[in-house]
């Protein structure tokens, strides 16, 4: 390394643990910075703050989705095959192009309007995400919302998803997902 990248790279890393020293200090204490204000010696403590984590594998998010629901009663519950892998049919009964992904699975991809997509050997946890491709969502107005149906056929142990558009928010959704256990959730 170079002796002007080294001085660099000292002086950032010297900044990044001053700047790091100051934003996680758990007390900020004022004292007086001039000799015509009056002097304080208060402290102000700081509450303990705890960023959220952001997974940089998809999977984990099914995961992490799949964890975050618990509270929430599945809508259905399907059975998940030996090797923890599902089937999900996408019907799109939409008059417009939708943009799905299977999160860890797949990349996004299209599905025109009035068909269907067979997923097979998706892996559970999984997540599904699912929007109108060209469609911009705005939840004031009521366009480009989507609502959802579920269906089951037992003897296939396939999972469809019916999706259609929708003006009401109460029903509006756009992520299927499936737990390690069977238990379906749509939000």
């Amino acid at each position: 390394m170079k002796l002007n990248h080294w001085i660099l790279f000292c002086s950032g890393a010297f900044s990044a643990l001053i700047a790091s020293a100051v934003l996680y200090s758990p007390t900020i204490a004022q004292t007086d910075f001039d000799d015509d204000l009056p002097q304080l010696s208060t402290a102000i403590e700081v509450p303990d703050f705890e960023a959220p984590v952001i997974p940089a594998n998809p999977s984990t998010l099914a995961a992490d989705v799949a964890q975050n629901s618990a509270v929430r009663e599945p809508m259905m519950t399907m059975t998940v095959s030996a090797a923890g892998s599902i089937t999900v049919q996408l019907i799109n009964e939409t008059s417009d192009t939708l943009t799905y992904q299977a999160l860890g699975d797949t990349a996004p991809r299209s599905l025109e309007s009035n068909s269907s997509i067979t997923l097979q050997n998706l892996r559970v946890p999984a997540t599904v995400t699912f929007s109108f491709a060209n469609v911009n969502r705005n939840r004031q107005t009521g366009t480009g919302l989507t609502k959802a149906e579920l269906k089951s056929d037992p003897g296939t142990d396939m999972l469809q998803l019916v999706i259609q558009p929708t003006t009401d928010l109460d029903t509006e959704v756009s992520n299927l997902t499936v737990e390690s256990n069977g238990n379906i959730f749509v939000f």
